[in-house]
């Protein structure tokens, strides 16, 4: 039975999407070129794992639903992909590959479908591809408060000794917490390196993007995570605003 949904969805693979797979050394290339080696170079026990946890078993039409939706934002996907490659010192090989492809409009929801395999058993590559590819919960101009649970990873800064971007220390999130800010912009451009928590992502709270924020009657900002971010209350907003 096993065998069978396979075969089904390996002759669903172009020649290209093979080629994609093979530089991604994806471990049932081979069969993907020659169906037949299901026969000859695996059992019973080997094909049921494949099956149940491998990239063209019972998940792949899932993700490949999901690479779909995806795909209709290209330049939304790219973008995405260049933010994660920047929070890695060694970005893994299939997020180099999928974003090479992607420049060479030579993409497809199957090569998608492959990434995000890889990325749900890697869970801070996933946290950020979530964190990024859904809109941001809140727009330029919107008055925020950090919410009462936030850590002290989930509001960076530039390091005075180092080229990397941490988490702040207590003190600065004590005094944070006590302020209300206007949200400049989200998504800022970060060159160095962040090397704090990657949440993950939250349909309600958001997740691991960050936001610019001016505090109220400050020059001082601050680079904040969405998920630790909540709309003002009205009446908090005009004691700011006094």
């Amino acid at each position: 039975m096993f065998k069978e949904k396979l075969i089904e969805n390996i002759k669903t693979l172009t020649q290209q999407e093979i080629d994609y797979l093979s530089k991604n050394r994806y471990n049932l290339v081979e069969v993907c070129k020659h169906i037949s080696l299901l026969e000859t170079h695996y059992d019973e026990y080997t094909i049921k794992r494949e099956w149940l946890h491998g990239f063209l078993g019972q998940s792949f039409s899932g993700n490949l639903q999901r690479a779909e939706k995806y795909m209709t934002e290209p330049d939304r996907l790219l973008e995405v992909l260049t933010i994660m490659i920047t929070r890695f010192s060694y970005p893994a090989r299939p997020l180099l590959l999928l974003k090479a492809t992607l420049q060479d409009n030579c993409a497809t929801p199957v090569m998608l479908a492959y990434f995000l395999k890889v990325i749900k058993r890697r869970e801070r590559y996933m946290n950020l591809f979530e964190g990024y590819m859904n809109k941001p919960k809140f727009n330029v101009g919107q008055i925020v408060q950090l919410r009462a649970n936030i850590g002290v990873d989930a509001v960076i800064q530039k390091q005075k000794y180092y080229t990397t971007f941490r988490g702040c220390s207590r003190r600065s999130l004590a005094e944070a917490r006590k302020k209300t800010f206007m949200v400049l912009s989200s998504d800022p451009p970060i060159e160095e390196r962040v090397r704090a928590k990657i949440y993950s992502y939250h349909e309600k709270q958001g997740g691991c993007r960050y936001y610019k924020l001016l505090p109220i009657g400050e020059a001082k900002t601050y680079l904040v995570t969405e998920k630790f971010l909540k709309e003002c209350r009205t009446q908090a907003v005009k004691d700011a605003l006094k």
